[in-house]
C-alpha cells in the first residue's frame, strides 16, 4: 500500500511539472509561424528558423527578455 501511495505522488509531481512547463504557446510573437522543432530548456527557447531564402538553421533566445515577451523570427534567427 505504502509503494502504491509514494507512485501516486510521484506521477502527480511528475504531471504537475509538465503542465507548468512553458512551451510555444507561452509566448507571444511570430516564430511560431516560421520555426520548428522548438525546445524549451533552462529559459532558453531553441528552434529551427526559416531564413528569407528558405533555408532553416538552428537558433535560440533566451526567454527572459527585458524589452518584451514577443518572440520573432528575423531572417531565421529569434529575437526578444
Amino acid at each position: 500500500m505504502e509503494n502504491k501511495i509514494i507512485l501516486f505522488v510521484f506521477l502527480v509531481v511528475i504531471a504537475l511539472i509538465y503542465i507548468n512547463s512553458p512551451t510555444r504557446e507561452s509566448y507571444g510573437g511570430s516564430y511560431g509561424r516560421t520555426c520548428m522543432n522548438c525546445k524549451f530548456k533552462n529559459n532558453i527557447l531553441s528552434c529551427q528558423c526559416k531564413t528569407m531564402r528558405g533555408n532553416y538553421i538552428n537558433t535560440s533566445v533566451n526567454v527572459n527578455c527585458k524589452r518584451s515577451n514577443n518572440i520573432e523570427n528575423i531572417n531565421g534567427v529569434l529575437k526578444c
